[in-house]
C-alpha cells in the first residue's frame, strides 16, 4: 500500500508516494482525524526573551488545563492538543523552581497518559500511546469522505524571498472568518477541510492562493515591486502605479523619517514632480508655501486640499491676528500641529482623474496624509530618540567699523550736511574702535532639535492596534529661550469581524503645541545695528539704552528689548476619523466615514514699558490677546460594488458628503496700563478694544465613481460630483464636476510580451476632467459690517460700519484639465520613467475688483472673465543601477518644466489691476522700471522711462515697462541611496532655476546710520567713477528718490538659481545575531542632516526665503537611536 507524503520543492510543493510501514499508518491516521486547534494563541511577543523564560510554579491537585495555561503564560509558547485529551488527565502535583520549559513538560507529564514535542515555538500534546506528529509525518488519508467535509490540519512556513521568516502574516481560509497568523518564526497551523483554498497575505508583498491539504505547506511570499504594487491612497479608494489612470505620486514613511523636520511638507521638497514647496523663514512654525501644478487663481484659494485620514484639514496658511510680527508674512502653518513620526505617507494627487471626485476643494490639487495603523502579529515596542542643532548657513558680509564710518562720513560730506548730536556713530558717542559682528550676536547662536517618539502597535488578525505619544522642541538662533514645544498622541485601533462582513477602525490625534518666541525678527535687528552700536548689557546685567552722560538722551534702541515683547501662543489640535463598514453580499460593502478636527489657538503678546527706549515718553503698553477657535466635521456614506465577470473587473462607487466649518475669533488689545506688572490684567487697561469675529460654512456633495478593468491591460475611470456650498448665493450655489481618464497597458499585449521581453511595464495614460473653487471669504454675497472702535465704558454700546459690498451673484471658479501621461518599466523594472504632460485652464475667476471711492468701499468681489493657463511637463526616474544580496544603488530624479500665462482679461486696459496684470504674462508677473545703471556724472541710479527718457526720478504709474517673473522656470531633485550590509547612506539634491529678489542694501540707503554690506565698497565716490552703487547720501531727497525707485527696478532682481543638498542621512542597523543577545528585535542609529549645502550666486543667507532680513532656513544636524523590541 501506498499513501501520498508532501514534500517541498523549491518555494512551492508537491506530492510523492512512499511505501507505508505496517503497523504505523493507523495511529497516525486517528491523530490526523482527531487534532483540533484548542488553545492559546496568545503570544507574549513584547521582547525575544519571552521564549527563554523559566519556568516556576507549584501545584496541588491542580487540572493539568490550569497548570498548561500557567506555562503558557510564563514561556510564551502555544500549545496543540488533543480536544478530548485532557478529560483523562489526572491532577498534577509538583513544585517547579526556574526550570527551562522541556524540565518543567517532563515533570509536568511524568504520570499523565500524555507526552509533548516542541516544534518551533508550539508544543503538541498526544497520547503516549500514538506516534507523535512531525512535519514529515503527516499523510493524506483517502476516507471517502468529500473533500468539503474532510479535516485536514495545516502546518508550515512563511519566509521572504530572502530565507527570512515573516511574522503576522494572515493564513486565511477562502470565503470564511477561520484563519491565524504566522509567529515570530514564520511558523502557523491551521484546521480546515480538503476542499479549502489558503490565501497568505501580508503588506508590502503579493498575496498568495495554495489549495488546502494535509501536512506542511511552506510558503514564500514575494516582496511588491515597490514603484508598481504598493497600494498608493487615491480619493474613496486605493490603486497602484500599475493600474493607475491618475497623476498620482506617494511619498512613503521611510522617507519622511529621514529628515529632520517638524512640519511634514518640508519633506516633500523636491522629491515630487509638478509640487513646489518653498520654506518662508528659519523660525520655528513659520508658514511653508505649497503650490501642485502652477497657480490658477488670481487671487484666491490657491492652497492645495489638505485630507488627513480621511478629514479635511485646513490650508496650510493661518493668520492668527498676533502672527504678523513673529513670522514673516505674518502666517504660521497649521501642518506644523502634524507629527510626521506619525504618518505612514502623503500622497500627491495632481490631474482631473485624481481630483474631481473631490470637486470643488481640490482645484488646485489635493494632499491626502495617512497615518500609521496598527498591524497584526507580534507586540512591538518602538523607542525612537533624535538630538541636533541647526544655524544659519551663511552670513552676509558687512562693514566693519572703519568702512562704515568711512562711508557715513561720505555721506555727509556729498550732502554737505553737518554732522549733529544726534549722529551718535560719527560724533564720538559710540566708540569709534568698536566693532560688534551683530549677525553672530543676534542669530548666531545655535538651535537645539529634541525629538523623543515611542509607540506601541501589534494585533490578531481580526483586531490591530497602534498608540504612539511623542516630545519635540525646537529652540531658536537668537538670544534666550525661545522656541516651540510640541507634545502628541496617536493612535489607532481596527477590527474585522471573523465573518469579514464587519469593520471598523478608529484613528485620533492630539497634539499640544506652544510657541514663544520673541515678536520680531531679529535677523533684520542682526543687518541694520551699525558695527560700533554699544554694548547690550550694562554692567549690572540691565539693558543698555545708550544714555549720553549727564543728559537725557538715549542714543541706541536695544535689539534685545524685542525679548521682552513676548509672543506666545498655545494651540491644541485634535483629528479623529471613525470608520465603520459591512458586508452585504460578495463584492457590495457600505461604509460611513465620520470626521472631526479641531483646531483652538490662544495667543498674547505685551509691549511692556520697559522693552522702550528710555526717551520715549508716551505710555505705549500695550496686551495683545486673542483667541482663534476652528471646528469641522464631516459624515461621508458611501457604498461600494466590485464585481468580476471572466476578464472584467468593475468597481462602482457612490457616496455624498455633508460638512460644516465653525470659525471664531477674538482679539482683545488693552492698552495705557500704569505699570508693566498690569500687563497680564485686561481689567486694568483703561482702554479696550475688542474685534471679534465667526463664520460657519457649509458644504455637501454627492459623488460617483465608476472603474473598469479589463485584464489589467484596458482601464477606464469615470468620477463626478455635485456640489453644494454657503459661500454663494442661493441661485449660484450648486455646480457639477466630472472626469474621464484611461489607460492602456500595452506591455500586456501578447505581441509585446514575446518581443520586448525586457519591458515589464508600458502604459499611456490619459484625463480630462473639472473641478471648482468656492476658496473665498464667507458671506462675500451679503453685505457686511465690522464693529467700530469699542471703547469700555462707553454707554455700553458697540458701533458697526459697513465693511464689504455684497454681491448675490457670486459663483464658482471653474479649471478644467487635461493629462498624457506614460509610464515604462524596464530590465525587471530596475529602471522605471514616469512622464506627464498637463494643461489647466482656469475661467470665471474670483476678484476683488477695485471700486472708485466714492462708492465708499475699496472693492467688491466678483467673478470676471479672466482665463489662466498653466501646463507643465513632469518627468520621474527611479532606477536600481546595483542590486545585489549585500550592496543595493537606487536614484531617484524628477523635473518639471512648468509655464503660467494670463490667456485673457476683458477689459483689463481700463482697470487698476492693469497695474498688475499683463495678458500672455504669468500672474506672478512684477512690472519694474527699466534699470541702466550709476550716472557717473551725479552718482545716482538712473532708469528709462516710457517714453524712452532718461531720469533718477521715475513715475511709479507710468514708467515700469520691464517685465519679470519671480515662477520658477524649472525645478527637481535627485536622491542617491546605496545599502551595504548593515549600512545605508542616502543624500539628495534639490534644484531650482528662477529669479527672486535681491536685498543688498539691507532696504535702508547708504550713508545713513544703518550697517550697510561690504558690497557697497563699489559706490560711486567721484565724478566720472563707474560703480555699481550709487553714491552714500545722508539726507539728500534726489538721493532718496533714486534709491528708493531701486526696489520697483530690474535692480531688485537677480538670478536666484540654487542646488541645495537638501538631506543626508546615514543608517547603521545592529546585525541580529548581535540584537539577539541583548533580547531586542532591531537597533538602528542614524545621522541625519537638512540644507547643508546650498550653491548658486544669490546674494544674501539664502535664495529660497530671498530677503537679507529673514531668517533664513537652518542648517540643521542630528544623530539619533531608534530601538524595537
Amino acid at each position: 500500500m501506498e499513501y501520498n507524503v508532501p514534500t517541498k520543492v523549491g518555494t512551492e510543493f508537491s506530492l510523492r508516494k512512499i511505501p507505508s510501514p505496517q503497523g504505523r499508518h493507523t495511529l497516525i491516521i486517528i491523530v490526523a482525524m482527531k487534532l483540533i486547534a484548542l488553545l492559546f494563541l496568545f503570544n507574549l511577543q513584547v521582547t525575544a526573551s519571552v521564549y527563554s523564560q523559566r519556568i516556576s510554579l507549584t501545584a496541588s491537585n491542580t487540572p493539568l488545563r490550569d497548570v498548561l495555561q500557567s506555562v503558557r503564560k510564563q514561556s510564551g509558547y502555544s500549545f496543540f492538543v488533543e480536544s478530548d485529551n485532557l478529560r483523562d488527565s489526572k491532577p498534577v502535583n509538583l513544585n517547579l523552581w526556574d526550570n527551562s520549559v522541556p524540565e518543567a513538560l517532563d515533570k509536568i507529564f511524568e504520570n499523565q497518559p500524555f507526552t509533548y514535542t516542541i516544534q518551533n515555538n508550539v508544543i503538541v500534546v498526544t497520547r503516549k500511546e500514538r506516534t507523535n506528529l512531525s512535519g514529515a509525518d503527516f499523510l493524506t488519508f483517502d476516507s471517502g469522505a468529500p473533500d468539503s467535509t474532510k479535516v485536514v490540519y495545516v502546518q508550515g512556513s512563511v519566509r521572504d524571498d530572502k530565507g527570512q521568516p515573516l511574522v503576522g502574516v494572515s493564513v486565511r481560509v477562502k470565503g470564511s472568518g477561520t484563519g491565524t497568523v504566522t509567529k515570530p518564526d514564520g511558523t502557523y497551523t491551521l484546521k480546515t477541510n480538503a476542499a479549502a483554498t489558503l490565501i497568505f497575505s501580508y503588506i508590502g508583498y503579493l498575496s498568495r492562493e495554495i489549495k488546502a491539504q494535509q501536512g506542511e505547506i511552506d510558503v514564500v511570499l514575494k516582496q511588491l515591486n515597490t514603484a508598481l504594487d504598493q497600494v498608493q491612497v487615491i480619493a474613496y479608494g486605493t490603486t497602484t502605479k500599475r493600474t493607475s489612470t491618475g497623476n498620482i505620486a506617494t511619498i512613503n514613511a521611510d522617507i519622511i523619517e529621514k529628515q529632520p523636520v517638524s512640519n511634514p511638507l518640508l519633506a516633500l521638497q523636491g522629491r515630487v514632480p509638478g509640487l513646489f514647496i518653498q520654506q518662508t523663514s528659519g523660525i520655528p512654525g513659520a508658514n511653508v508655501k505649497v503650490n501642485i501644478q502652477g497657480i490658477n487663481s488670481l487671487q484666491q484659494g490657491t492652497d492645495p486640499f489638505f485630507v488627513v485620514d480621511g478629514v479635511p484639514y485646513p490650508s496650510v496658511n493661518m493668520d492668527p491676528p498676533l502672527a504678523g510680527n513673529a513670522f514673516p508674512g505674518g502666517a504660521g502653518s497649521t501642518l506644523q500641529y502634524i507629527n510626521p513620526s506619525d504618518i505612514e505617507s502623503i500622497t500627491v494627487l495632481k490631474d482631473a482623474d485624481a481630483t474631481a471626485i473631490y470637486g470643488s476643494r481640490a482645484a488646485n490639487g489635493a494632499i491626502l496624509i495617512t497615518t500609521k495603523k496598527g498591524k497584526s502579529g507580534n507586540t512591538k515596542i518602538s523607542f525612537d530618540l533624535q538630538s541636533g542643532i541647526g544655524q544659519i548657513p551663511l552670513r552676509v558680509k558687512m562693514m566693519n567699523t572703519q568702512d562704515y564710518r568711512e562711508l557715513r562720513l561720505e555721506g555727509k560730506k556729498n550732502d554737505n550736511a553737518p554732522i549733529t548730536m544726534y549722529d551718535f556713530d560719527i560724533n564720538g558717542d559710540w566708540d569709534s574702535t568698536k566693532n560688534t559682528n551683530w549677525q553672530k550676536k543676534l542669530v548666531g547662536g545655535k538651535a537645539h532639535f529634541t525629538n523623543l517618539q515611542t509607540s506601541v502597535s501589534g494585533g490578531t488578525e481580526y483586531t490591530q492596534f497602534l498608540i504612539s505619544g511623542g516630545y519635540t522642541r525646537e529652540t531658536t538662533v537668537y538670544p534666550g529661550n525661545t522656541g516651540n514645544t510640541r507634545e502628541n498622541l496617536h493612535f489607532n485601533i481596527n477590527h474585522r469581524s471573523q465573518n469579514q462582513k464587519f469593520k471598523v477602525g478608529l484613528t485620533g490625534s492630539y497634539v499640544a503645541n506652544n510657541s514663544e518666541l520673541v515678536n520680531q525678527d531679529l535677523m533684520s535687528q542682526a543687518v541694520h545695528l551699525p558695527p560700533n552700536a554699544p554694548d547690550i548689557y550694562n554692567a549690572d546685567g540691565t539693558l543698555n539704552w545708550g544714555r549720553i552722560p549727564d543728559t537725557d538722551i538715549y542714543s541706541f534702541n536695544n535689539p534685545l528689548a524685542y525679548q521682552l515683547r513676548k509672543y506666545k501662543s498655545n494651540t491644541n489640535n485634535v483629528i479623529a476619523n471613525l470608520d465603520l463598514g459591512y458586508s452585504i453580499l460578495k463584492g457590495l460593502d457600505i461604509t460611513t466615514s465620520l470626521g472631526y478636527n479641531k483646531i483652538q489657538t490662544t495667543e498674547t503678546t505685551i509691549l511692556p514699558q520697559a522693552s522702550f527706549n528710555p526717551g520715549f515718553i508716551p505710555n505705549i503698553r500695550t496686551s495683545y490677546n486673542a483667541n482663534k477657535s476652528l471646528t469641522s466635521w464631516i459624515i461621508e456614506p458611501k457604498i461600494n460594488y466590485k464585481k468580476d465577470i471572466g476578464l472584467h473587473h468593475f468597481e462602482f462607487l457612490l457616496g455624498s458628503s455633508i460638512q460644516e466649518k465653525k470659525s471664531s475669533s477674538l482679539l482683545i488689545i488693552g492698552t495705557g496700563f500704569s505699570s508693566d506688572a498690569q500687563l497680564g490684567n485686561l481689567a486694568s487697561a483703561p482702554t479696550i478694544q475688542a474685534y471679534p469675529t465667526m463664520a460657519t460654512y457649509r458644504y455637501t456633495g454627492t459623488f460617483g465613481r465608476i472603474n473598469y478593468n479589463y485584464d489589467n491591460k484596458y482601464i477606464v475611470t469615470l468620477a463626478g460630483r455635485r456640489d453644494g456650498t454657503t459661500r454663494f448665493g442661493s441661485e449660484n450655489r450648486f455646480a457639477n464636476f466630472y472626469s474621464i481618464a484611461g489607460a492602456w497597458l500595452f506591455s500586456e499585449e501578447k505581441l509585446i510580451k514575446d518581443n520586448l521581453q525586457a519591458l515589464n511595464l508600458g502604459k499611456i495614460r490619459i484625463s480630462y476632467g473639472t473641478t471648482g473653487n468656492d476658496q473665498i471669504q464667507d458671506y462675500l454675497y451679503l453685505t457686511l459690517y465690522n464693529n467700530t472702535f469699542v471703547q469700555i465704558p462707553y454707554q455700553q454700546a458697540i458701533g458697526i460700519q459697513p465693511s464689504g459690498h455684497s454681491n448675490p451673484y457670486l459663483q464658482w471658479e471653474l479649471t478644467r484639465k487635461i493629462n498624457f501621461g506614460v509610464d515604462i518599466g524596464i530590465l525587471n523594472n530596475q529602471l522605471l520613467i514616469s512622464g506627464n504632460f498637463h494643461i489647466n485652464r482656469s475661467t470665471n475667476q474670483l476678484i476683488n475688483y477695485p471700486l472708485g471711492s466714492v462708492t465708499g468701499f475699496s472693492g467688491i468681489y466678483k467673478n470676471i472673465g479672466a482665463e489662466i493657463r498653466n501646463k507643465s511637463f513632469e518627468l520621474q526616474i527611479d532606477a536600481t543601477p546595483l542590486k545585489g544580496k549585500e550592496i543595493n544603488w537606487n536614484i531617484s530624479a524628477n523635473l518639471t518644466l512648468p509655464q503660467n500665462k494670463l490667456v485673457k482679461f476683458p477689459n483689463l486696459d481700463i482697470s487698476t489691476l492693469s497695474q498688475q496684470y499683463v495678458i500672455g504674462q504669468p500672474t506672478s508677473l512684477v512690472k519694474l522700471y527699466p534699470y541702466l545703471g550709476v550716472n557717473p556724472q551725479t552718482g545716482l541710479y538712473e532708469y528709462r522711462t516710457h517714453d524712452g527718457k532718461i531720469t533718477s526720478s521715475p513715475d511709479y504709474s507710468t514708467d515700469r515697462t520691464a517685465l519679470v517673473t519671480t515662477d520658477p522656470k524649472y525645478y527637481g531633485g535627485i536622491t542617491n541611496t546605496i545599502s551595504y550590509k548593515q549600512i545605508s547612506l542616502s543624500f539628495m539634491f534639490q534644484f531650482v532655476k528662477k529669479t527672486g529678489i535681491t536685498d543688498r542694501m539691507t532696504g535702508v540707503m547708504p550713508g545713513t546710520n544703518t550697517s550697510t554690506p561690504i558690497a557697497l565698497s563699489d559706490r560711486w565716490k567721484n565724478l566720472n567713477d563707474h560703480a555699481t552703487y550709487q553714491r552714500a547720501s545722508a539726507e539728500s531727497l534726489d538721493a532718496l528718490i533714486a534709491y528708493s525707485s531701486l526696489a520697483f527696478s530690474e535692480a531688485a532682481y537677480e538670478d536666484a538659481s540654487y542646488i541645495k543638498l537638501r538631506n543626508v542621512n546615514l543608517n547603521y542597523t545592529f546585525p541580529d545575531r548581535w540584537t539577539q543577545k541583548i533580547k531586542v528585535s532591531t537597533i538602528r542609529m542614524f545621522l541625519q542632516g537638512q540644507n547643508l549645502l546650498t550653491i548658486g550666486s544669490f546674494f544674501g543667507n539664502d535664495p529660497e526665503s530671498s530677503f537679507l532680513t529673514v531668517l533664513p532656513p537652518l542648517r540643521v544636524v542630528t544623530g539619533g537611536i531608534n530601538i524595537t523590541l
